[in-house]
């Protein structure tokens, strides 16, 4: 796992907060969030029936485009008009194919290796304009919903009422078994304030 430039988890008892920060740290490395989170505080206090989990997170990449991962370019293979889609990166291969198969049907598409994709079409060069500017990801959306899921399965056995809010980079929630107090958010923010200027 990519070190955390702060990872801090606070308790009353110590042997809690260890605890806590392995059930955090496991979490973090399930979810591959390691490369997307800078900095991370929470705090559990059974006595409060609270749990603060703040995090400021690295620079988040903007929507994918279809053109962002592959190079299109017009062809004909098997006696056929295609676009010939050459990949450039990996990473986005299955939302690429998804968005493919969607659009033209699996019969259509062929994957001819690891690096090349044939889309069967009457007017590739259309199609290409179409589809270049087509976002196939939302980086930025998967991590909110990857954070969420990182804060909900750290929380304690039956803290389900739950808070929780992402500003660009500023991740924040907070869980109780009972209704949140306003302060508590409010001490949240704090914390993360405190986060983002290092002073934990």
């Amino acid at each position: 796992m990519e070190p955390l430039e702060i990872f801090k988890v606070d308790s009353p008892i110590d042997s809690e907060a260890e605890v806590y920060k392995k059930v955090i740290s496991d979490i973090i490395s399930d979810l591959r969030l390691a490369s997307s989170i800078g900095r991370l505080h929470s705090t559990v206090l059974p006595e409060e029936s609270r749990f603060d989990l703040v995090a400021v997170l690295r620079d988040i990449e903007s929507a994918i485009a279809v053109e962002d991962v592959c190079s299109l370019n017009s062809g004909f293979e098997k006696g056929k008009d295609i676009i010939r889609i050459s990949i450039e990166n990996e990473k986005y291969m299955p939302e690429l194919t998804t968005f493919l198969w969607d659009t033209y049907g699996k019969i259509n598409v062929l994957q001819n290796d690891r690096w090349t994709i044939y889309v069967f079409t009457e007017e590739p060069e259309a199609e290409i304009e179409k589809i270049r500017g087509i976002f196939i990801a939302d980086p930025a959306k998967s991590l909110h919903a990857n954070m969420v899921e990182l804060a909900i399965r750290s929380v304690p056995e039956g803290f389900r009422v739950r808070y929780h809010t992402m500003d660009g980079r500023d991740f924040l929630f907070v869980a109780s078994e009972d209704p949140l107090e306003p302060e508590w958010i409010e001490d949240a923010e704090i914390m993360l304030n405190n986060l983002k200027t290092g002073e934990v």
